[in-house]
């Protein structure tokens, strides 16, 4: 009995370009209220109040910025996060730390057992390609809340 070839289409070639900012451009992050200062001015008018939302931003050796992204857009009720989305985001962006950010549209600025379980997974994830989890920032339209701050990271 003979044999069947087995044709596979071509390999195609991924690549992975990057081009870092210039460096005198680069907001730099050193502590929690910096990093609620950029994302308040960021999202400008977008109403923290109707919905949840989570970004991140990633960050060079020294700190800077080199990218915010907005990860998911949820309900009043909460959001799905993907952790691979943000290890390949600061994988793709050359990061060396990430900020997490989302908000609590009840205004509730207390860490939820869901937010330090998912910031667990987060930092576990990233540490896998030396990428530290700085920080993550609950935001409300009243203030901030940062597990940094409160000795949770």
């Amino acid at each position: 009995m003979k044999k069947k070839k087995v044709e596979f289409p071509l390999a195609y070639e991924v690549r992975i370009q990057y081009v870092r900012p210039v460096l005198d451009s680069m907001y730099r992050i050193r502590c929690s209220a910096e990093s609620h200062e950029l994302i308040m001015k960021y999202i400008g008018d977008l109403s923290l109040d109707y919905k949840e939302y989570v970004w991140i931003l990633t960050l060079s050796r020294s700190n800077r910025v080199l990218g915010i992204s907005l990860i998911s857009t949820g309900s009043v009720f909460g959001t799905i996060v993907s952790i691979s989305e943000i290890a390949q985001l600061s994988l793709l962006r050359n990061a060396s730390a990430v900020v997490l950010i989302h908000n609590h549209p009840s205004g509730n600025l207390v860490f939820s057992e869901p937010d330090k379980r998912l910031t667990q997974q987060i930092r576990m994830a990233l540490k896998l390609f030396e990428i530290l989890l700085l920080d993550h920032l609950v935001i409300t339209t009243e203030g901030y809340v940062s597990m940094a701050d409160e000795g949770l990271m």
